[in-house]
């Protein structure tokens, strides 16, 4: 996933949780248990009166480390003194005292100690919310890596004309995501939470799109079905500009130069797509392509609320 890095951690450039949980299917547990050592020190000296809240991603390396035996002897009472040593410096420092977090904490860890077969895992408990956007960045990150195997597979039968056009496709596609969001005016902190979660989405529709398109699933559109399909875009846009203009007072609703604005940015990218799709599976005639596309299109308005 391109996202930016979920939280700056005390001058520490290695991310212990995903070095832990390894979202391109290979976790490093040897690395992550130095990463979360180093994150752990450099805090105390850099930062004392932050230690809880920076080293948090520390702390949930390493219990799970201990809890799970993740690379170390699996050692559930030592997981606990992890989280309770973490909590302690927390209070000592004017943190909060008898923390109910910390209580389900330490009660998730004790049913691990007296069932060997369960695994303890700290996003998944949900119980930290400053947790949050590492864990689900980490879990985007883990779940595209499952779609990018198969089309990383398929690109290996690829021209380097073909890898050129994708590469210039993907370029376009990218300002179209950005349209997609900034069309609206800037109305809340959610919306760099939003933009991860359209590239997310949008980009593992693509992967596999490319991938079914390899295997031979090719879409294949007659003539009128594309005179039809054009007509229904140009209808609903319109529609959907004039209902704009005449309503413009909600700063937060969506503007009409922000639809103009992201409409080009649909056509750079449909034209785009079309010369990659052209290159790569020259069967397929331009105009199904194009079809294709604004039926997608279509659907993504209409979606998109408008």
């Amino acid at each position: 996933a391109t996202a930016p890095p979920p939280m700056t951690k005390a001058g520490v450039e290695c991310d212990p949780l995903v070095l832990y949980y390894g979202p391109d299917g290979r976790p490093d547990y040897a690395a992550a248990q130095r990463c979360a050592l180093a994150e752990w020190n450099n805090t105390h000296l850099q930062h004392p009166s932050d230690s809880w809240e920076l080293t948090i991603f520390a702390i949930g390396t390493l219990t799970m480390m201990y809890a799970n035996g993740d690379g170390v002897p699996r050692d559930v009472d030592r997981a606990i003194r992890v989280v309770c040593s973490g909590e302690v410096l927390s209070n000592e420092q004017g943190g909060p005292a008898g923390d109910p977090e910390l209580d389900q904490l330490i009660t998730d860890l004790l049913a691990v100690k007296a069932d060997p077969k369960q695994r303890f895992d700290f996003c998944a408990s949900g119980i930290y919310w400053n947790l949050a956007r590492e864990c689900t960045w980490i879990g985007e990150m883990t779940e595209e890596h499952k779609h990018k195997v198969p089309l990383e597979r398929a690109m290996t039968r690829w021209t380097p004309a073909q890898r050129d056009a994708y590469r210039v496709m993907m370029e376009a596609r990218g300002v179209l995501i950005e349209e997609l969001v900034f069309k609206d005016g800037w109305c809340g902190s959610g919306q760099s939470e939003e933009i991860i979660e359209v590239q997310n989405r949008m980009r593992i529709e693509l992967m596999d799109a490319i991938v079914r398109y390899d295997s031979g699933q090719l879409p294949h559109f007659s003539h009128d079905e594309s005179i039809a399909s054009d007509k229904e875009l140009n209808r609903n846009y319109a529609g959907l500009m004039a209902s704009l203009i005449a309503d413009q007072k909600d700063y937060c609703a969506t503007q009409p130069q922000g639809v103009r604005e992201e409409e080009r940015a649909w056509i750079a990218y449909r034209d785009e797509w079309v010369k990659f799709a052209r290159l790569r599976w020259p069967q397929v005639p331009a105009e199904s392509w194009l079809t294709q596309l604004t039926r997608e299109r279509i659907t993504q308005l209409n979606d998109a609320g408008h």
